[in-house]
């Protein structure tokens, strides 16, 4: 039950990720010296040079985020695999899960802009998502660790997040 309940929020997060990397242009300077106490910073638990952020820190479902990434791909790429496993804040174990390979076709689908097979490749992008309806029914805080492998098995990239979805209250009438 946790499971299905939860998965509209590990949506989201894969759908604020898949955003970032498909959209093209509106590119902005992202140097995360310059991030406040309004802004999330993604930490990143890998080797590859990814800087992740989005304003505002905390999630309000009648609101929006920004995202902002900078990635350089560090090895080839021609497909792989990935792992994003989401926990309750501080849990040892995630409640929720997904990994699955994937290959040049797939990332077609996304309508990514990346050539692949690739040597390399660069990122810096702000991408704007103004739905977040869906997470009504989450509040809360959650952590999720995303990783990414080539089909050689060298790490792309790794990224944990911590998100504090708040709740929302329209005053004495809501009920």
């Amino acid at each position: 039950m946790a499971k299905k309940m939860i998965l509209p929020l590990f949506l989201l997060l894969t759908v604020m990720y898949l955003q970032c990397m498909a959209q093209k242009g509106n590119i902005v300077d992202m140097s995360m010296d310059n991030v406040d106490n309004n802004t999330g910073v993604a930490v990143n638990c890998g080797t590859a040079d990814i800087q992740l952020s989005w304003t505002p820190k905390d999630l309000l479902p009648s609101g929006e985020v920004t995202i902002k990434i900078s990635y350089i791909l560090p090895h080839v790429l021609d497909g792989g695999s990935f792992n994003a496993s989401l926990y309750f804040h501080g849990d040892d174990s995630p409640f929720l899960g997904y990994a699955d390979k994937f290959d040049c076709d797939t990332l077609k689908q996304y309508s990514l802009p990346v050539n692949c097979p690739t040597k390399h490749w660069q990122i810096v992008h702000t991408q704007k998502i103004t739905n977040l309806h869906v997470l009504t029914s989450y509040p809360g805080y959650y952590d999720a660790v995303v990783q990414a492998w080539n089909r050689e098995n060298e790490e792309l990239f790794c990224v944990n997040i911590t998100l504090k979805v708040l709740e929302v209250y329209n005053g004495p009438d809501e009920f």
